[in-house]
């Protein structure tokens, strides 16, 4: 197999990874998923210029026999060890993916309850929220607890300065991400007169990834125009309401003009959690608050001793927060016994057969 070489770092690759590596198979080597398709994938690295996509790449058969579930499946961003194609004919073939140092991953859309690995390796996520309008702290709380459980670095980005209405507006903006937000970066920036690219563009310095995600509408796709130096992502004729309509449709990584690589994302319509691993960075006052309760299992709804509703009592902590985290800590909970539900009746099933 190819050793971690300078060649490999232009993706990403660091010692980080290079201590998660096995003795790999004879004539195995090392690529990264660029993009994830219907049951094949694009691959970076296995051409003499490791920018060069080669596509048509397929899990090996022994990968999908021992895969618990669509977490144990390579999704883009992540390290793989792969068996070339043995002829131009034939298809590169995944053998395992290596561990990931960080996985976005939600609840996927739908009614059908099971994870979606959005990105995998990913140093930051950029949540982006417009200037014109689109800014929800409860959104933005969503956005941060999957962060922080997948174990990226957050920021969050104000996009479309050039379309704010007032000179308030920013500041408004600012004073509302703060009350959801303390201590995360906040970059203003506006693709038009690229204030804030630069910014953008050194969060990638030393060959990071970064992940950009936000709702539909939200200039992701100017963005990555900015940032990629070239017109990849094609922006559609704005509507009346001044949002640009919808253009990415899949999740890709793309090499950034100035170093490093950049995972754009489709809008998303929902976030919802699929556990509650981040729900205490995301939300560091109740967590600092709840450690003081009487009881270790306080519900921060109404037991003695809870010193959580202290603090909402006395304006340390807004009853807005409490609510939010209530509701996110209630969804897990409810996926979970879903989840529950279907795995004994799973089980019924096959004692009945």
């Amino acid at each position: 197999m190819q050793s971690e070489s300078p060649r490999l770092s232009i993706l990403g690759w660091d010692e980080s990874h290079r201590e998660q590596l096995e003795a790999p198979g004879p004539g195995r080597v090392l690529a990264r998923v660029a993009t994830e398709h219907r049951g094949y994938y694009d691959l970076f690295g296995l051409e003499p210029d490791p920018l060069v996509v080669a596509d048509n790449a397929v899990v090996s058969p022994a990968f999908r026999r021992g895969a618990t579930g669509p977490l144990d499946f390579p999704s883009v961003g992540d390290w793989v060890t792969v068996s070339p194609a043995a002829g131009a004919e034939g298809a590169d073939v995944i053998e395992t993916v290596l561990s990931r140092r960080s996985l976005f991953v939600r609840r996927a859309p739908g009614r059908e309850p099971r994870p979606q690995a959005v990105g995998a390796n990913i140093d930051h996520v950029l949540i982006v929220t417009g200037l014109d309008g689109d800014l929800s702290e409860r959104r933005l709380e969503r956005y941060l607890a999957v962060a922080y459980g997948g174990h990226a670095q957050p920021s969050i980005v104000l996009s479309k300065a050039d379309r704010a209405g007032h000179s308030d507006d920013i500041a408004d903006a600012l004073v509302a991400i703060d009350r959801v937000a303390p201590g995360v970066r906040v970059i203003v920036t506006s693709s038009v007169s690229r204030r804030g690219v630069d910014e953008l563009a050194d969060l990638a310095a030393d060959n990071s990834t970064v992940a950009l995600v936000g709702s539909s509408g939200v200039g992701k796709s100017s963005l990555v125009n900015a940032l990629v130096g070239e017109q990849l992502q094609l922006v559609q004729e704005t509507r009346q309401d001044g949002r640009g309509r919808h253009t990415t449709v899949r999740r890709d990584l793309i090499p950034m003009a100035s170093g490093g690589l950049l995972l754009d994302t489709p809008g998303m319509r929902e976030v919802q959690l699929w556990d509650d691993s981040g729900l205490d960075q995301a939300f560091p006052e109740i967590a600092e608050a709840a450690a003081d309760c009487r009881f270790g299992d306080c519900a921060h709804s109404g037991e003695p001793g809870c010193a959580v509703a202290a603090a909402v009592d006395t304006g340390l902590i807004s009853a807005a927060r409490l609510a939010s985290y209530r509701q996110l800590e209630a969804e897990v909970e409810a996926l979970h016994d879903e989840l529950e539900e279907r795995r004994r009746n799973r089980g019924e099933g096959r004692r009945e057969r």
